[in-house]
Parts: C-alpha cells; structure tokens; sequence
C-alpha cells in the first residue's frame, strides 16, 4: 500500500516537472525570437540593446546582414545589433528609412542580405 502510495506521488512530481521544463523551453523560445529597432531623432541614432545614442556625424558606415547590423564611427569602432531576422525586403525599408532620416549626413549604406534561394 505504501509503495504504491510513492510510486503514484513519483510519478505525480515526474509529470510536474516535465511540465514546467516544457514551459520553461518555451519562454526562453520566445524570448530569443529576433527583434530589433533602429530609430533616428535629432542627428542622434537609438538602436536595440544599447543605451547610449549614437551621434551620426560619428557614424562613417552601416552594413546590414542578413542576422545583424554593424554600425562603424570614423574611429572604426565596431557597434554590433545582433539577434536580427532580416529579409531583402526589410534590408531595402532599413537602407529608406536611413536616407530619409539622416538628410544631410554622409553614411555608407552597404547592403549584404542575400536574395532568398
């Protein structure tokens, strides 16, 4: 009887736990999903994951991947957004929307997303 007793609780505390290692499989799923924002006020560019804003008359290039962006300033310092899901289309709305908000500023604008085979 007593045994029986524990082989039903094991079993019980073997469901809880798979459960709970399922959810957690989950969440971490979607917490690495891809995302990202890039936005640009006043000469001063707001990118995910950093919190200090970027000066763009200190930026001398932007190269868009396919999983990241790498921002370069004049002094080469590399500023890297990773964690991106880019398609050529997106890469095309990125490369519009920095000409559109940067005016007069000189930025290279390298495009490296390939085309979907």
């Amino acid at each position: 009887m007593l045994l029986c007793y524990f082989k039903v609780l094991i079993n019980a505390y073997f469901i809880i736990v798979i459960f709970l290692v399922g959810v957690l499989i989950i969440l971490n799923g979607i917490y690495h999903l891809p995302n990202g924002r890039l936005e640009i006020k006043a000469n001063k560019m707001f990118v995910t994951g950093h919190q200090n804003a970027f000066d763009l008359l200190m930026v001398k290039q932007v190269e868009i991947h396919h999983n990241r962006i790498l921002i370069y300033d004049i002094n080469d310092k590399l500023i890297r957004v990773d964690n991106l899901d880019i398609d050529k289309i997106w890469a095309q709305k990125i490369i519009d929307y920095l000409f559109a908000s940067i005016g007069h500023i000189k930025i290279k604008v390298v495009n490296k997303v390939l085309p979907a085979l």
